[in-house]
């Protein structure tokens, strides 16, 4: 095998075992009022093998993972749904959360800010005349 056949089968092989990883789209602000609010982060696999999906979340009130898919197949799109529940000691602050998503080993992590609103604030109005 000659140098130019070697040197193309090495640039073929490389394409060939290029990394894939994990592509994350969703918010980068929430607003949690009084109610919960969900929100929803899409997974991309960009693989070429179907791969095991991990989530973790940091923030600083109760959440619950509402929808996750255990796996996303080679090439597809999964869904994940939180839904972020308010705390009276929170309001009126915003934090810095962190998802980070594991898809068979591949990471890709997404920094939110969460914005706990100040719902019962209204100021009062007093009119004279």
């Amino acid at each position: 095998m000659g140098f130019f056949s070697r040197a193309i089968a090495l640039i073929f092989l490389a394409f060939m075992t290029a990394p894939a990883f994990a592509l994350v789209e969703g918010p980068t602000l929430i607003r949690v009022g009084e109610t919960a609010q969900e929100t929803s982060f899409s997974v991309e696999n960009t693989s070429a093998a179907k791969k095991y999906l991990e989530v973790s979340f940091a923030i600083p009130s109760k959440f619950e993972i509402v929808a996750k898919p255990e796996w996303i197949a080679a090439k597809s799109t999964g869904k994940v749904e939180v839904r972020i529940y308010p705390e009276e000691k929170l309001e009126g602050t915003t934090y810095t959360a962190k998802a980070t998503f594991s898809l068979g080993g591949d990471i890709a992590e997404k920094i939110v800010s969460i914005n706990y609103a100040k719902e019962d604030n209204c100021p009062s109005i007093i009119e004279s005349n």
